[in-house]
């Protein structure tokens, strides 16, 4: 018994944090193995890269590739969709993402432009190519690789792309986005993600802590620089069919990154801005981005 005005220490045992993240993760690892996906690991100079490759009943190939943070399971609902329309759909995992090995030095932009291309090679076929879709810096991704291997790359849909130059005070608000701490940062950032998050995506914000708190994701944002950024001249050379979705309600990048793709990409390139729609078209609108993709594959096949 506690002594007369001492107030007794709180011995009720904490709730363990639930990672739902995680656990939606493993599920959507179960669904796509289960729809008979093979889970590939691809030997790059920067460590194992992995890919699910998914056979489907239709034609063409899609790659998909996702942001810093994420991994293959935020495709997974998509890739349901693109089974009955596609022959193969590909769902690669950024290095130290999923289950894609972390480099030795953790990520760095030079990690991504070696050993993506050098997966990506090895999953797509270069008689028939793939239309190849990244979102934020796996659109910046995707972009690089179809500025390299344009004989690989039929069509390239890139929804809301990192990659655009920032000035010093943008890279440091993007830092400052990034910086989640505890589950008002996460529901903060959700909100800057997505038009309207519906609620139960609360349930992913401890998992959100976790994921974007991790040193390799921090050490990445602090390792951007102006060399990282593409510049005009390099984008005048892309010689893919492109179609660039942007959500007018993004507050993940800033919007110059849109101004500076509309000046720098070739003039064939298409825009589309999107209204009531934020970071991650794909999660919001899905049925408008798999349009864009089977156009993309009919201008080719």
């Amino acid at each position: 018994m506690a002594a007369p005005g001492v107030t007794p220490p709180d011995v009720t045992p904490s709730r363990p944090r639930i990672d739902l993240l995680a656990w939606l993760e493993r599920i959507s690892r179960h669904i796509l193995l289960a729809w008979g996906a093979k889970s590939l690991m691809l030997p790059t100079e920067s460590g194992a890269v992995h890919a699910y490759s998914l056979a489907g009943r239709g034609e063409g190939t899609f790659v998909l590739i996702h942001g810093l943070g994420a991994n293959a399971s935020g495709w997974t609902t998509l890739a349901g969709k693109l089974r009955g329309v596609a022959r193969r759909i590909v769902l690669l995992e950024l290095p130290g993402h999923g289950r894609s090995a972390p480099p030795p030095e953790g990520i760095r932009l030079k990690d991504l432009t070696s050993s993506v291309p050098a997966a990506l090679d090895m999953l797509i076929d270069e008689r028939d190519g793939a239309v190849v879709l990244g979102n934020s810096l796996g659109g910046a991704t995707a972009l690089r690789y179809a500025l390299a291997r344009p004989e690989r790359v039929r069509g390239l849909i890139l929804n809301s792309p990192a990659g655009a130059p920032l000035d010093e005070h943008e890279v440091e608000a993007l830092r400052e986005r990034f910086g989640i701490k505890n589950r008002l940062d996460a529901r903060r950032f959700l909100g800057q993600l997505m038009h309207r998050p519906p609620l139960y995506y609360r349930a992913l914000e401890n998992g959100l802590v976790a994921e974007l708190g991790r040193p390799l994701v921090q050490g990445f944002l602090h390792s951007v620089c102006p060399e990282d950024f593409f510049t005009a001249v390099e984008l005048a050379t892309l010689a893919v069919p492109t179609v660039v979705l942007w959500g007018k309600s993004d507050q993940v990048l800033p919007v110059s990154g849109l101004a500076f793709y509309r000046s720098a990409l070739p003039s064939s390139t298409r825009f589309i801005e999107l209204e009531g729609v934020g970071h991650s078209v794909h999660l919001e609108r899905p049925g408008l981005v798999i349009k864009h993709l089977l156009e993309a594959r009919d201008r080719v096949v």
